[in-house]
C-alpha cells in the first residue's frame, strides 16, 4: 500500500494511506496519520490501517526518539504498520478503554503494546508541547492532540471531517459527546483561529477551524434538544441492517447519528 508524504512545515508531516476510494483505478489518501518533531522528541499520531512500511517511512524523516499516540481503538488508525513500531521499541500509547473494541476488530493486538493515553497527558518534544484532550463519543476513549504555541489540532475521528460518523458500535450518545465538545472548546487558546487536522482530511470540505466546532457543537445541540431531526436512512454493518439518521450544517455536511441512548445493532430497522 502506498504512502504519501506531505511536508505542512519542516516539523510537520502528514502521512497518508493512498487507496482506490472511488474504485476508478485513481489512489487516494483515504486515512492519515502524523508525524510531529521537537528539538529533543517526536512523536506520531495514529498508524494508518492497511499500509505497512510506515515506521520505514517515518524514519527517512526523522531520527529522534519517537512515541506513538492512537487517538482511538478504530482500525483505519491502529493498523497493520503497528507492530513495526512495537518491534522497534516505541512506547505506543492508547486509551486503555478503546483497547476491548480494537481487540475485537484485530484480534491479533496485544493489550502489553500499550501505554495509556488519557486526558491530560504532555508530551514535551523540545521547543514544542502537545496536550492529550479527552473528547468521547466517537468512541468512549477518544482524545484529540493540542499544540497551544501553533494553535493546531490533531483530532483522529473525534470531531469527524466534515462526514462525521456517531451512528456506529461503541459511538457515546450525542449528549455525551456533546459535553466533550463543550470541555475540548473551553481548552483551546484561541478557538476560532484553531487549524484542525483530522484522520480522513479528503473528507474536509476546505481548512476547519474554529468555525467548524462550532458548527457541529449548535448542530449536535439542535438534535439533543430535538429541534431538529435528521433524515433517516439504513445501513448494513457486520450482517445486520441498522437505522439512523443524517443531519447538516456548514461544513458539518454528514452528521450521522443514532437515536439517543439506542444501539442500532440491536434495535434492527423492520
Amino acid at each position: 500500500m502506498n504512502i504519501q508524504v506531505q511536508n505542512i512545515n519542516d516539523t510537520f508531516f502528514r502521512l497518508s494511506e493512498l487507496s482506490d476510494l472511488r474504485g476508478d483505478g485513481e489512489l487516494l489518501p483515504g486515512v492519515d496519520a502524523y508525524l510531529l518533531t521537537g528539538e529533543k522528541r517526536a512523536v506520531l499520531v495514529d498508524t494508518l490501517q492497511n499500509a505497512t512500511g510506515l515506521y520505514e517511512k517515518v524514519r527517512e524523516l526523522t531520527e529522534l526518539p519517537l512515541d506513538v499516540l492512537i487517538t482511538h481503538g478504530h482500525i483505519d488508525h491502529a493498523g497493520k504498520s503497528l507492530p513495526e513500531f512495537v518491534a522497534a521499541g516505541c512506547a505506543v500509547y492508547m486509551p486503555e478503554v478503546d483497547f476491548e473494541f480494537l481487540h475485537s476488530m484485530e484480534p491479533g493486538v496485544k493489550k502489553e503494546w500499550f501505554h495509556n493515553l488519557k486526558d491530560g497527558d504532555v508530551w514535551e518534544l523540545g521547543g514544542r508541547t502537545l496536550h492529550t484532550l479527552s473528547c468521547a463519543g466517537h468512541t468512549a476513549g477518544s482524545v484529540v492532540l493540542y499544540d497551544p504555541k501553533e494553535n493546531l489540532l490533531l483530532t483522529g475521528d473525534a470531531v469527524g471531517a466534515g462526514n462525521f460518523w456517531m451512528h456506529i458500535p461503541g459511538a457515546l450518545p450525542l449528549s455525551e459527546f456533546l459535553k466533550s465538545l463543550a470541555g475540548l472548546r473551553e481548552k483551546i487558546r484561541d478557538p476560532e483561529q484553531v487549524r484542525i487536522y483530522t484522520g480522513h482530511q479528503i473528507q474536509a470540505q476546505g481548512i476547519l477551524t474554529g468555525t467548524y466546532l462550532d458548527e457541529l457543537f449548535d448542530l449536535t445541540t439542535d438534535i439533543v434538544s430535538r429541534k431538529i431531526a435528521g433524515e433517516e436512512r439504513e445501513a448494513t454493518l457486520l450482517g445486520k441492517t441498522f437505522c439512523y439518521r443524517v443531519a447538516a450544517r456548514g461544513q458539518v455536511y454528514s452528521l450521522c447519528y443514532r437515536v439517543e441512548n439506542v444501539d442500532p445493532i440491536r434495535h434492527l430497522c423492520p
